[in-house]
């Protein structure tokens, strides 16, 4: 596991909010986070995930505003310069990467 001070992934403060939130209700305690991912398919865009983890060896982690960020270090190419930002709009919610 590798901590950084610096966040390769920035979140807004609702997906921040929002995350704390989901963990709140998930009842997880401060072991966890939110892990970010990149699944690669060959000759296509990755496709972009979040959940919720433990950290692993292979991981690197950040914090932002109290809230630990881990994600692989296969996927810190993908993810870098990514915002993930948390948007309500016409009735629906959701994780959107910009």
């Amino acid at each position: 596991m590798s901590h950084t001070n610096i966040s390769l992934v920035q979140l807004t403060p609702s997906a921040i909010a929002q995350v704390h939130l989901l963990m709140a209700q998930k009842q997880l305690d401060s072991s966890y986070g939110l892990r970010l991912t990149a699944n690669s398919h060959s000759g296509c865009a990755p496709e972009l995930g979040l959940g919720f983890d433990r950290p692993k060896e292979q991981d690197l982690v950040f914090e932002l505003d109290g809230l630990r960020v881990m994600l692989q270090k296969t996927a810190a190419l993908h993810l870098a310069g990514k915002t993930l930002d948390y948007q309500e709009q016409d009735g629906q919610a959701g994780f959107l990467f910009l």
